[in-house]
């Protein structure tokens, strides 16, 4: 299986420390993640929704400001859900 540009970057990170990120990126994240572990491909996402295409690119897209509510339905719907934690600073 090929890796992805995500993938590769990740493995150049083992042993750093990273920057955090936005909830919803995260959670943008954990859905491609979730998708790779199972194998789908964006299409069968699109499916599985009742969603076409431009949606599911919209749902992937860091840049884009999708609802947290939407990628959460995703991710039930590909058997994972979203686990928020509130730390001190």
């Amino acid at each position: 299986m090929e890796c992805s540009e995500f993938q590769r970057w990740l493995r150049r990170q083992r042993g750093r420390r990273l920057a955090g990120l936005p909830p919803l990126a995260v959670a943008k994240l954990g859905l491609y993640q979730a998708m790779q572990a199972k194998h789908m491909r964006k299409a069968d996402l699109a499916r599985l929704l009742d969603m076409h295409m431009p949606q599911i690119d919209r749902l992937l897209d860091l840049r884009h400001s999708s609802k947290l509510e939407q990628v959460e339905a995703a991710l039930n719907a590909v058997g994972y859900r979203i686990e928020l934690a509130v730390r001190a600073a």
